[in-house]
């Protein structure tokens, strides 16, 4: 039977009548059902309005709403409703403030009053304080929830807790998504629900099975959730234990000095007067593939090198890779390579720490900046203007 049918039925008063199928009948049949579906669209649209209403001048939303704070200071909590159409959620549903002020009227527990113009609204009774003792409460009454899709809308979801009984509010969690050339945030699948009261929680937290369109939601206490994850971040930052690094990848200490590594400093004697700092370099970095050179102190004609490679052991790693005598072939003449103590290397150290150190501070302040038009540093155009030269 279709719809139409249903209401000739109904007109009839009863099944066994004849229906009147006449083409009068049936117009007026169309006229209702328009008039039937326009009147239940009417209600669902007032009752989502009252609901968005109720969700910005709530008691989570709307201490929280920085917006909504500013603009209730400018007229003793009074709100227009010109601003309040300009929010993207009530401009979707109506652009008419008469439509929002029939809406507000037909509410029964609304938070909300509305001003004599009928061009303003604002919240009955004050916000409740967002201290400390008011957050821990919120917490109590807060759940996470993951398992959602990354395409799911805020009203679809606080219709589906609606079902779990009252809801302040629903936290979507965000990422911001770095593989869009315009950089936007993402709906991470997760989410926090903050119910009315802890007993709706509790219960929302007791129940066996929780799904969302056929996906079984992992549930867990807020608490308990950023706990967990704190722990995490606490772990991945013990076990990779990284001193920090400047751009060159050298250690820096608390104090911000840069720190080199020890047993990372060798020696090579007797070189011959053809040999180049390039030369030494290719030969050592072809020893092991393990060794980098960080820095040769050595020019053509001197007969000793000192050679500081990165990373800490270093030197003791190349030695050994030489394997028994320690020779590297340079020019193809064998020379000896040894690793400092740690009583040489030290000043070594020490020398080329300082010079490294003078050279970041250098390079942060940098040798010539603009400020307000002017360039500084040495050299260039120091501001003021130019003398005519004739």
């Amino acid at each position: 039977m279709t719809e139409t049918e249903a209401v000739v039925q109904s007109e009839n008063g009863s099944e066994n009548k004849p229906e009147d199928t006449s083409p009068e009948n049936l117009a007026k049949v169309d006229r209702q059902i328009n008039v039937s579906f326009y009147t239940q669209f009417l209600k669902t649209r007032r009752g989502m309005i009252i609901d968005l209403l109720q969700y910005y001048f709530g008691d989570y939303n709307y201490p929280r709403d920085k917006f909504l704070q500013q603009q209730a200071q400018l007229d003793d909590g009074w709100i227009p409703l010109e601003v309040m159409l300009k929010c993207a959620r009530l401009k979707a549903l109506t652009q008419d403030p008469a439509t929002v002020v029939l809406a507000l009227s037909q509410s029964k527990e609304s938070v909300l009053e509305v001003s004599e113009d009928k061009q303003k609204i604002r919240r009955v009774k004050p916000a409740p304080d967002v201290n400390e003792e008011a957050q821990l409460q919120t917490k109590s009454r807060t759940v996470y929830c993951k398992g959602f899709p990354e395409d799911e809308k805020l009203d679809d979801l606080l219709e589906y807790f609606a079902q779990f009984g009252e809801c302040e509010t629903v936290l979507m969690r965000q990422y911001k998504d770095k593989t869009s050339k315009v950089k936007k945030m993402k709906f991470k699948g997760s989410l926090f629900v903050v119910f009315k009261t802890e007993e709706l929680a509790k219960k929302f937290m007791e129940l066996e099975s929780v799904k969302f369109k056929e996906t079984e939601l992992i549930r867990q206490w807020q608490t308990a959730f950023l706990e967990e994850k704190s722990k995490e971040r606490q772990e991945k930052m013990s076990s990779t234990n990284k001193p920090r690094r400047d751009n060159d990848g050298k250690d820096i200490n608390e104090s911000g000095d840069v720190e080199l590594p020890k047993n990372s400093v060798l020696s090579v004697k007797e070189i011959p007067g053809d040999v180049t700092r390039e030369d030494i370099k290719s030969a050592i970095s072809n020893a092991s593939e393990d060794v980098k050179v960080a820095f040769i102190n050595f020019n053509k004609g001197d007969t000793e090198a000192t050679i500081r490679l990165v990373g800490e052991g270093s030197a003791s790693k190349l030695i050994e890779a030489l394997g028994e005598g320690s020779k590297v072939k340079v020019n193809d003449v064998e020379l000896t390579v040894t690793a400092l103590s740690e009583e040489e290397e030290k000043p070594i150290l020490e020398q080329a720490s300082k010079l490294l150190n003078c050279k970041r501070m250098f390079n942060q302040k940098g040798r010539g900046s603009f400020r307000k038009g002017k360039r500084k540093g040495r050299g260039g155009y120091h501001g003021g203007k130019r003398a005519r030269t004739n």
